[in-house]
């Protein structure tokens, strides 16, 4: 969104002062903490220091609420599987959640909670070339 559009101005609240645009990313989450599929858009700019700031989420066109600085980590998929990416297909599967508005099963929430994020890697003894590698795959 530039900054002197329309729709800018009617983000004024929000936009940063300074900033030649802001960005809106569309999301869609299933959580504990909402009933069915929350879908809003995330209001976000690059800050001076290159980090990514959260401003708003703005859930329907009508509804913004805004954030104290938050900064927010973007990751990406590795170039393999964004390649093969269908947005056809993700839109379809967003589409048949929003129809069931499929709530998180009892189950599920106690595995996000127990499963470990742990990545194991036997074979290397440098954990630091473990992570930079994580992090060129997906950063």
């Amino acid at each position: 969104i530039p900054a002197g559009s329309e729709e800018a101005y009617a983000l004024e609240d929000v936009f940063p002062p300074g900033a030649s645009c802001i960005w809106s990313v569309r999301t869609a989450e299933s959580t504990s903490a909402e009933e069915g599929l929350h879908q809003s858009e995330l209001l976000v700019y690059v800050d001076g220091s290159r980090r990514v700031v959260a401003l708003a989420e703005r859930p329907t066109p009508d509804e913004l609420f805004s954030f104290e600085q938050e900064f927010v980590q973007m990751w990406r998929s590795p170039d393999e599987l964004r390649s093969q990416m269908r947005s056809d297909l993700t839109e379809g599967v967003i589409g048949e959640m929003k129809a069931h508005q499929a709530n998180w099963s009892l189950c599920t929430a106690v595995r996000a909670l127990l499963r470990s994020a742990l990545i194991r890697d036997v074979h290397r003894e440098d954990r630091a070339s473990l992570w930079r590698e994580v992090q060129d795959r997906w950063l």
